[in-house]
């Protein structure tokens, strides 16, 4: 019989969860005790292929709008009351530098009403800053009752002056039909001038639109052309992005040099899909010299902030020996990470090893709960038969009450991930 699962494999296919608990049993057979020595025979072969995961192309989400009203300045007492003897007489500056004094409390008590209010009074003369500040203020309803159309009516304001931030938040608004109606041509358009101000959040999300077919035309060397300018200033979504095109040969000409280079400097800041696609590239030696001191290294960073296909494909090289010392007790415990994140091939492999005793004791309810974990993900992999017969086996095996233990435990692990998993 084939192995289990010791064979990286690409990340489960999106599809609605089902419940571990309703995965239907096979029958029990009359004479257990035969059974069971025929179900004791289900043993793990190794095999010689390592295949992992291609790397991953889905494209980052667009950047939410900015949230932090532009800073102030720091002043003394006497710059103080100068400031509040100016606003009093109708000086915009002076208004917006004392509303910034109000809203964080620097140098004053903080008031976020009166900071509003005095932001008011400058945006009504005209001062895209404080229009910017105020939509901040009325979007986030900070201080002021949330209104999202009256924030989407300030940054239009302030981005019809050239404000950066308030086209960008402005182009986020119409893109998500957030408190105004969605219009993605409006969206380009805002993104567009934003984005030709060198903001890096707004060439980022121009480039996901170009790239998505959203609302405008795809157009992939535009997308390639937003990314880099993105990357270039170090958005590590934008980074990634322009790894994935330059590696795919997607709207840009294939360069596996350049898409190590820009995976490099995602991974570095901690971007797990980069660190996960840069791992695999030194894994397999994909158009890269191999190296599978990198390889380990890299999945070990994603692996620790959770990527299951980072953790399984590790624990693969700790199992094989594959450019690292052997050392089952370490490939055992990120098999089970990734199991317990529902990764079929991780979770059929760790139900095997509980079945067979192969570097954690033998326990058949243990292997029964992540068999249920492996059914319960719908994965269709080459390894349907040996769950299936794996299945047939501990029925057999098991009384009724440990099945019933086994699905219960199941459950609640599901449930576990249910709320804890990030999507």
């Amino acid at each position: 019989m084939k192995s289990s699962g010791a064979r990286p494999q690409p990340g489960p296919k999106k599809s609605g969860r089902a419940h571990p608990a309703t995965v239907s049993l096979a029958p029990k057979s009359k004479n257990r005790k035969k059974t069971a020595v025929a179900g004791r025979r289900i043993r793990r072969r190794r095999t010689s292929s390592f295949r992992p995961p291609l790397p991953a192309s889905e494209v980052e989400q667009p950047a939410p709008t900015a949230g932090t009203p532009e800073a102030s300045v720091q002043v003394n007492q006497t710059d103080l009351k100068q400031l509040e003897t100016f606003a009093a007489h109708g000086d915009a500056e002076a208004q917006v530098i004392l509303a910034q004094l109000y809203r964080t409390g620097q140098d004053i008590g903080q008031n976020k009403a009166e900071a509003a209010k005095l932001y008011k009074k400058a945006a009504e003369k005209g001062h895209a800053m404080a229009q910017f500040n105020l939509g901040v203020m009325y979007n986030q309803g900070d201080g002021i009752e949330q209104n999202k159309a009256e924030a989407a009516k300030l940054y239009k304001k302030a981005a019809e002056q050239g404000h950066a931030m308030a086209q960008f938040n402005l182009g986020v608004m119409y893109s998500q039909g957030d408190g105004i109606e969605q219009n993605k041509a409006e969206a380009t358009k805002w993104y567009k001038k934003a984005a030709e101000q060198g903001l890096a959040r707004a060439q980022f999300n121009l480039a996901i639109m170009y790239d998505e077919d959203d609302g405008i035309e795809q157009n992939k060397a535009e997308a390639a052309k937003w990314y880099k300018k993105a990357a270039e200033q170090g958005l590590a979504r934008a980074q990634f992005n322009l790894g994935v095109m330059y590696s795919q040969g997607d709207g840009i000409e294939q360069n596996k040099i350049e898409a190590e280079k820009w995976y490099i400097k995602a991974a570095e800041q901690g971007h797990i899909k980069a660190q996960f696609n840069l791992a695999v590239m030194y894994s397999i030696g994909d158009g890269i010299e191999q190296d599978k001191a990198e390889a380990e290294k890299w999945y070990i960073k994603a692996a620790e902030q959770g990527n299951a296909k980072a953790q399984f494909n590790l624990a693969v090289m700790y199992d094989k020996g594959d450019g690292v010392n052997p050392d089952q007790r370490t490939a055992v415990s990120w098999y089970q990470k990734a199991a317990e994140q529902r990764h079929a091939p991780a979770a059929l492999e760790m139900a095997s090893r509980y079945f067979n005793g192969k570097g954690v004791p033998e326990n058949y309810i243990k292997a029964y709960v992540f068999l249920l974990l492996y059914k319960a993900s719908k994965s269709e992999d080459k390894n349907a038969s040996l769950a299936q017969n794996l299945q047939q086996s501990l029925a057999n095996l098991l009384p009724p009450e440990q099945i019933a233990a086994a699905q219960r435990e199941a459950t609640a692990l599901w449930n576990k991930i249910d709320n804890t998993r990030d999507d």
